[in-house]
């Protein structure tokens, strides 16, 4: 009976594939000569809180950080957690291994300010995945799409990252559509 291992090992340089060797030991004798791995090979990865995933999209690794942190104290934000809605936001990016929002990542007009500055693409409620993140009418709230006409948000009287509300946050912020953003690659 003939045994036969592969072993593939790629090489990275700041999160990105370089390339890597191949070995094929055959009869688990002697490896054979090492080959070069074409980068189409090697699977992308991204390097989140530390731990090497899968890639995949911005809003797909939001909407999956957001899921993670649901619940999450928002105490030690501003206004110990009670107007800490873009403090939150900020973290579940963090999470997702994207960049924060804003100058100010605990103000909503900041924020708002990165996404129409390039940091993201507004679309309409019919366009809107989850992931993409919300903005109330007058900018004084801000939360994550779940999908399905549901957001998730900072809930000041909790404290806590688990409102979930629609899209519009049941009119508490003002009257009108909220915009919506799409993150940007």
């Amino acid at each position: 009976m003939s045994l036969s291992l592969n072993v593939n090992v790629s090489t990275r340089i700041n999160g990105s594939p370089v390339g890597g060797l191949s070995s094929n030991f055959n009869n688990l004798g002697a490896p054979a000569a090492p080959q070069t791995a074409s980068l189409a090979q090697v699977t992308p990865r991204a390097l989140v809180d530390g731990f090497e995933r899968p890639a995949a999209s911005v809003g797909q690794r939001v909407m999956q950080a957001a899921e993670e942190l649901r619940g999450m104290s928002t105490r030690n934000g501003p206004g110990g957690g009670n107007v800490a809605c873009a403090f939150a936001v900020n973290k579940v990016l963090a999470r997702a291994g994207v960049p924060t929002l804003g100058a100010n990542p605990n103000y909503v007009p900041s924020l708002e300010q990165a996404l129409r500055g390039g940091r993201g693409t507004q679309v309409s409620p019919a366009q809107a995945r989850p992931g993409d993140i919300v903005i109330s009418p007058g900018q004084s709230h801000v939360g994550v799409y779940l999908g399905e006409g549901r957001v998730l948000s900072n809930s000041s009287s909790r404290a806590a990252f688990r409102w979930e509300s629609g899209l519009n946050f049941g009119g508490y912020y003002g009257n009108g559509q909220s915009r919506i953003y799409r993150l940007n690659p």
